[in-house]
């Protein structure tokens, strides 16, 4: 699907699983990307899609716009109190920032359906990413330099309340 699409895949894995794989284990198709070597933030920029399972990075994705599919393959185990992490406001299929698989075939379904649309984000999607950075409208600058203009921050960086005018 990747070379019929005319894309790359780069696998980023987690900091703490680096030290366990080996460059030369991966399939002369697949890069492998290193936090300690690559620029995460370039590697979002540049990516046609981010496939995650349960990642913030996801976050970083959406307010790049690019797709994103999460791979939840271990779901049961993940939830039954098999990692440390613990349910909490969010929920990945009625917030996430893209489709949610917890098989192969569902996640290469989802790849196959993303790259036929040269992987442009479904518009429930792009709804929820612009609600969700609806302040990321590209004035943050403006906003700033109004912020200090308005007196809001003093001179020696602190915030003023409006008592100290």
């Amino acid at each position: 699907m990747a070379r019929d699409a005319g894309a790359e895949i780069v696998v980023l894995p987690h900091p703490n699983l680096e030290a366990y794989l080996d460059e030369k284990a991966f399939p002369a198709h697949v890069r492998l990307a290193s936090y300690a070597r690559d620029d995460f933030q370039e590697l979002v920029a540049e990516a046609g899609m981010v496939i995650t399972d349960y990642s913030s990075n996801a976050f970083e994705a959406a307010i790049a716009g690019r797709a994103v599919l999460y791979y939840q393959f271990d779901r049961d185990n993940f939830y039954a109190g098999g990692h440390v992490y613990r349910k909490g406001y969010f929920d990945y299929e009625a917030d996430g920032f893209g489709p949610v698989a917890t098989d192969l075939d569902g996640a290469l379904a989802e790849i196959a359906a993303l790259a036929a649309t040269g992987f442009s984000r479904p518009d429930l999607y792009e709804e929820r990413a612009r609600a969700a950075f609806a302040a990321c409208d590209g004035t943050s600058c403006a906003k700033v330099v109004e912020a200090i203009e308005a007196g809001i921050v003093g001179r020696a960086g602190r915030r003023t309340s409006t008592n100290d005018k």
